[in-house]
C-alpha cells in the first residue's frame, strides 16, 4: 500500500509509521488531489491502482469484488468501477441511484463506454474504481492545473477510448468530513466550475479521430453550454466584458446551443443577457 501526504499539518506520518513496512510512506507539499494522485501512480509498482481518499472507506468486500471481476473479464477493461455511498448530510444515497445507472447484466463489461461517462452525472468515482496502471499513463492521468473536475476528463478520456467494467454493489463509503469536501466549495454555478469545464472538453475535443463524428457533435454542444454557463459566472461577479467574450464563445462554438440557453435564461428570474444578440456574421 501506498499513502500519499499532500501537505497533512495532522499526525499522519506519526499514524502510518505504526504500520511499518507494510506501507510506503510518500510527503509531498500541498500540491492538490491530482498531483496527489498521480504521484501515488509513478511510486506503486503494480499493474492495477485503487485509490482511497481519507475521508472514505472501503467495504470489507470490496477489493476481493474487484478482483474477481478482473479476473473474470480477463483484465480487458481498462477501469472497473462499483457503487459508492454518498455522504451521511446527503441521506446516504449511492451514485448509481442518484444517476439512475442500471447495468444490464451482473457484470458488464462495456467495449463502448461512451454513454456511460458522457451523462450529466457520471455513475463512477475514482475512490470506488481500480484502474489498470498502463491505461492512467496512457491517458495523461489526472490534469494537475484543474482544481476541480480532473476525474471528470480521466472518466471521459476511459469511456471514450478503452472498455470499462460496472461491478454491481457498492465498494465504497464516503464521509461527510465537515463540510470541507472541494464540490462544495466549487459549486457549479462558479466561475471556477466553468473553467474547468470548458478546459477539460476541449482537451477531449483534442482527441479528434480517436472518437467519433457523433461524440464530438455532443462535446461541442456541451463546450457551447460550458462558455454560456461561464459568462452567466463572470456575469454574476459583475465581470460584465469578461461575460461578454464567453457569450460571442459560446455563440461561435455552437449557435443552436447558444440561442438555446438565451431561450432559458429569458424564462428565469435571474436575466443578464437578455439585450444580447450576437452579430449576423457569427456562424455555428
Amino acid at each position: 500500500m501506498v499513502i500519499v501526504d499532500d501537505g497533512s499539518t495532522d499526525n499522519t506520518r506519526d499514524v502510518v509509521k505504526k504500520y511499518g513496512d507494510r506501507i510506503h510512506y510518500v510527503y509531498q507539499p500541498n500540491a492538490g488531489v491530482a498531483s496527489a494522485r498521480n504521484r501515488l501512480v509513478n511510486e506503486a509498482g503494480v499493474n492495477w491502482i485503487a485509490f482511497l481518499d481519507s475521508d472514505n472507506y472501503w467495504l470489507p468486500d470490496h477489493i476481493k469484488r474487484m478482483v474477481n471481476a478482473i479476473e473474470f473479464t480477463k483484465g480487458e477493461a481498462a477501469l472497473y468501477f462499483a457503487d459508492i455511498i454518498r455522504p451521511p448530510d446527503e441521506q446516504k444515497i449511492s451514485l448509481w441511484d442518484i444517476c439512475q445507472f442500471k447495468p444490464t447484466s451482473p457484470l458488464e463489461l462495456s467495449r463502448e463506454a461512451g454513454d456511460w461517462v458522457l451523462t450529466n452525472i457520471q455513475p463512477m468515482m475514482l475512490q470506488a474504481s481500480v484502474i489498470r496502471r498502463e491505461k492512467y499513463h496512457e491517458s495523461g492521468g489526472l490534469p494537475e492545473n484543474l482544481r476541480t473536475r480532473e476525474d471528470t476528463l480521466l472518466f471521459l478520456k476511459f469511456g471514450l477510448l478503452y472498455p470499462l467494467c460496472a461491478v454491481p454493489g457498492c465498494g465504497t463509503v464516503m464521509m461527510s468530513d465537515g463540510g470541507m469536501r472541494l464540490t462544495k466549495e466549487i459549486g457549479y454555478t462558479t466561475v471556477g466550475y466553468a473553467l474547468a469545464t470548458i478546459a477539460f472538453l476541449k482537451e477531449v475535443l483534442a482527441l479528434r479521430d480517436s472518437i467519433s463524428a457523433t461524440r464530438r457533435q455532443h462535446l461541442t454542444e456541451k463546450l457551447s453550454d460550458a462558455y454560456f454557463g461561464a459568462a452567466r459566472a463572470f456575469y454574476r461577479q459583475r465581470a460584465r466584458l469578461t461575460s461578454m467574450r464567453y457569450l460571442l464563445h459560446s455563440a461561435l462554438v455552437s449557435r443552436k446551443v447558444f440561442m438555446g440557453c438565451m431561450r432559458r435564461s429569458s424564462r428565469l428570474p435571474f436575466v443578464p443577457f437578455r439585450r444580447f444578440n450576437p452579430s449576423p456574421a457569427v456562424k455555428g
